[in-house]
């Protein structure tokens, strides 16, 4: 989708971890290099946009409003350490394994990104603006 690094299929296996496992090995033999998927349904990209903390507050720019998908949910102990960093305006939200967050200065120039939350929950993770999931959701339940 858009050059995002998204992609949208159908299948029969419910099994994420043994689709994701061969999605990464095939661009591994095909491209060369590794690459991290993380997967999504179409319901748990509808869940994501519907229980958003940010949408409620009308003050905020939807320009602004991202997600940073983790690969699974962290440990007890790296929530508890995130939760203690404050890099206001800039906030965010976690739940399971989904970040919100909202950044008024442009994602370009935030400190809360895809590498600061990698390094602090120790997982992978891939950020994605609300415009994009909300064009994907839609997307996916039209397959």
């Amino acid at each position: 989708y858009i050059q995002s690094g998204n992609v949208l299929f159908t299948g029969n296996s419910i099994n994420n971890k043994r689709i994701r496992s061969k999605i990464e090995k095939k661009i591994l033999s095909k491209f060369g290099f590794p690459v991290n998927v993380i997967l999504k349904t179409p319901d748990e990209l509808e869940h994501v946009l519907k229980i958003n903390p940010f949408l409620k507050d009308k003050t905020k720019d939807i320009e602004r409003i991202y997600f940073t998908f983790l690969s699974e949910n962290p440990s007890q102990d790296n929530i508890k350490m995130l939760k203690e960093i404050d890099y206001s305006p800039e906030e965010f939200s976690l739940n399971d394994n989904t970040i919100y967050l909202f950044v008024p200065n442009g994602y370009g120039k935030a400190k809360l990104n895809n590498n600061f939350f990698e390094k602090k929950l120790k997982l992978y993770a891939t950020t994605r603006n609300y415009k994009t999931v909300k064009a994907l959701t839609t997307l996916s339940k039209d397959l």
